[in-house]
């Protein structure tokens, strides 16, 4: 249905931001329309089969490397 179609383009528009950006998940759920956070990783994980924060940390950016201490 077109409802279906427009629900999974909010969520691939969601894996964008994910990958490209470190804008938390919830806001970016909240920027997408979704009603609650909680419905937005239902979507995302009935799309991609895996969280939202996996799927960034499995393919997003790198995370910052922080200085070791006494370095």
């Amino acid at each position: 249905s077109m409802l279906d179609y427009a629900n999974r383009r909010r969520v691939f528009h969601a894996a964008c931001h994910l990958l490209t950006s470190r804008e938390e998940p919830r806001r970016i759920s909240k920027m997408l329309g979704f009603t609650t956070t909680g419905d937005f990783v239902k979507q995302f994980e009935a799309v991609f089969d895996i969280a939202p924060t996996v799927y960034r940390e499995k393919f997003g950016l790198e995370k910052e490397e922080t200085p070791e201490e006494g370095a």
